[in-house]
């Protein structure tokens, strides 16, 4: 015997996965495992991507999602500090240096030293990279360095 599906209803639900809102047409059927099938036609139309063996759904955002994108990660940023408040030091608590008695070396092979220019900023981000760099240095948290390894600083602001 053939198993086969019955389509009782179509429908129209609103719906939001990973906090993007979409909406599909759904098919309610009987005799399934679930009540709901949403179908290729709505994960194509709405430009979803699947993976079946990990059985996860995403969607990837283009560039003008971004700023949405940019809010919803600053708020997964506040509220992992709210979680974890330790992991920012309050204003009258002094940063410290480790006084752990371990040293380490990173063994490059041959490899050649990767050096990234740095980025261009507005004035006032560089004025603030200066001023934490020079208390920091002030501060014995970091040291001068003549590596030939360079990366670009990063400025996280809030």
């Amino acid at each position: 015997m053939q198993n086969t599906c019955t389509i009782l209803n179509k429908a129209i639900l609103k719906f939001s996965v990973n906090g993007v809102p979409t909406c599909a047409f759904p098919y309610v059927v009987e005799k399934q495992n679930t009540g709901v099938i949403l179908g290729m036609d709505w994960i194509v139309h709405e430009d979803w991507s699947l993976r079946p063996k990990t059985k996860e759904l995403f969607k990837i955002v283009d560039y003008q999602n971004v700023q949405s994108l940019k809010t919803r990660e600053e708020q997964l940023a506040e509220d992992i500090l709210k979680d974890y408040p330790s992991l920012v030091p309050n204003d009258d608590e002094e940063q410290t240096v480790t006084n752990a008695p371990y040293k380490h070396r990173i063994i490059t092979g041959d490899a050649l030293p990767v050096h990234v220019r740095d980025y261009r900023r507005p004035h006032a981000e560089n004025e603030q990279i200066k001023k934490e760099v020079a208390e920091m240095l002030r501060k014995k948290v970091i040291e001068p360095s003549t590596s030939a390894w360079c990366s670009p600083v990063v400025l996280v602001m809030f």
